[in-house]
């Protein structure tokens, strides 16, 4: 497939492609978790229903969302005018290519939405009910391969480029200003200069969205977050500490894991899939960088990111 989807499309489309697949790769792993468990027969009738739940919500979720995408593709069609997508302007041609590419999302999502509602109707029998757990596993599965074999087109065909960090993470601030606000949490930003890297933008991006919303979600009311950015002759480093609900040191050493939550996490009742640290930590590796974890029950947590001299990029 590799060859053929890039010359298919674009390096816009590409761009564009990342970001809206990004949106929907961490739904796609709960997705397909959940389906897993359904192959233990020795689950409650109850644990069978929160799973049908999760696997209704986040699926519901990704249509609304691609359903979206396609509606404004939609309404700009018959004019063959280029549209917007992630606050970005792509040419018809670009967008007909990502129209296509969503579609062969959706129509497994589709069979994925309707198995779940059968199950939850509960009048199956067990050999029935046996055929839609292999469909949800399998329809799961074709999705996020699908969608870890475009990323992995992306990643690998497409250079690393220039990436201003205070001005990411400055961006990023703004598109969750809305929730700093409803917390009324201070930012308190300490920026070293000319911070560059050479690295992927739309990694970099999501690797801020995680720990700054993060940050937001589990820090307490009238918080702050302390946001610093240096660099030396061998690294770049970036701080984000904020004054929320804390880790346990027992639940540190297993926060980067898979599907993972803390403790203290799980019980301020916020929904999560356990995903958004694991990628983090994945992405910063792929910079050939390390990210450590402090934290302090009901005090703070701090993340430090470090890039090595040879990600550096003198502006």
């Amino acid at each position: 497939m590799s060859n053929l989807f890039i010359k298919k499309y674009s390096d816009e489309t590409l761009k564009s492609v990342s970001n809206l697949i990004f949106n929907i790769e961490n739904p796609l792993h709960s997705i397909s978790l959940s389906a897993d468990f359904l192959k233990n027969e020795t689950l409650s009738e109850k644990a069978q229903n929160e799973i049908y739940k999760i696997i209704k919500k986040e699926s519901s979720d990704i249509l609304n969302f691609i359903n979206e995408v396609l509606n404004t593709i939609k309404s700009n069609r018959k004019e063959k005018n280029d549209i917007s997508l992630d606050e970005k302007k792509y040419s018809y041609k670009d967008v007909e290519s990502i129209s296509e590419l969503v579609h062969d999302i959706k129509n497994p999502l589709c069979s994925l939405i309707l198995s779940a509602e059968l199950l939850k109707k509960g009048t199956l029998n067990k050999k029935n009910k046996n055929e839609i757990y292999s469909i949800i596993q399998e329809s799961s599965e074709n999705i996020l391969n699908f969608v870890n074999e475009v990323l992995n087109t992306i990643r690998s065909n497409k250079p690393k480029e220039k990436v201003d960090i205070n001005l990411e993470i400055s961006e990023r601030l703004k598109e969750l200003g809305n929730l700093l606000k409803e917390k009324n949490i201070k930012i308190n930003l300490n920026f070293g200069e000319n911070i560059f890297i050479k690295g992927f933008i739309t990694d970099i991006k999501r690797v801020f969205d995680n720990l700054i919303s993060n940050a937001i979600k589990y820090n307490k009311e009238n918080g702050k977050i302390n946001i610093k950015t240096f660099k030396t002759k061998k690294s770049v480093s970036i701080e984000i500490k904020d004054t929320g609900i804390g880790i346990s040191e027992s639940d540190i050493k297993h926060v980067f894991d898979k599907f993972y939550r803390a403790k203290t996490v799980k019980n301020s009742n916020t929904s999560g899939t356990g995903m958004g640290l694991y990628i983090t930590n994945k992405i910063v590796k792929s910079h050939n960088g390390t990210i450590k974890l402090t934290s302090k029950l009901d005090k703070y947590t701090k993340f430090k990111i470090n890039l090595k001299n040879h990600q550096i990029l003198i502006p």
